[in-house]
């Protein structure tokens, strides 16, 4: 369970579920998981939680937040850290496949 209100912070952002996902880029279903207690995967709790530390009250001040530098630099960490687990993850399937040769 997630210690951030998400209903509230959408609500107080002035959306629906729909246009919150679609912002977030997730599905309404995620959305209403995530309100019902879901877990949220790390990255778009990161994004929540600053969301929710910036005060963030409107649709525009959103925008503006999902499409800042920090946001982006976030999201450039994410996709090097899945890099170097794709890289790690070749390397152990070699590993397995050396070992049913022997």
């Amino acid at each position: 369970m997630s210690d951030i209100n998400i209903k509230g912070l959408r609500k107080k952002i002035g959306l629906s579920q729909e246009k919150f996902a679609e912002m977030l880029g997730v599905h309404s279903r995620t959305v209403q998981n995530w309100e019902k207690g879901g877990v949220i995967p790390e990255v778009k709790y990161a994004i929540l939680r600053k969301i929710e530390a910036e005060d963030i009250n409107t649709p525009e001040m959103l925008n503006n937040a999902l499409h800042s530098p920090s946001i982006d630099g976030l999201m450039e960490i994410i996709r090097e850290k899945d890099r170097q687990i794709a890289e790690k993850d070749a390397q152990i399937k070699r590993l397995f496949d050396l070992l049913e040769k022997k």
